[in-house]
């Protein structure tokens, strides 16, 4: 579980984050990008975005 800017949680199983989506970027802060595609659709369904620990939707 991870903790978001907002006070929610959200629980992110493996299977849900494309690793081949992950990207560093160096602004002072370690960001992480998954794009989570469900299976049976196989399209973008939404964007996690973990930054210092913080999990935020796009």
């Amino acid at each position: 579980m991870l903790s978001g800017a907002n006070g929610w949680r959200e629980a992110i199983p493996t299977s849900a984050l494309d690793r081949a989506s992950c990207r560093t970027l160096y602004f002072g802060k370690t960001v992480m990008v998954f794009a989570h595609r469900p299976a049976s659709i196989g399209d973008v369904d939404h964007i996690l975005v973990i930054m210092e620990g913080e999990v935020h939707h796009v």
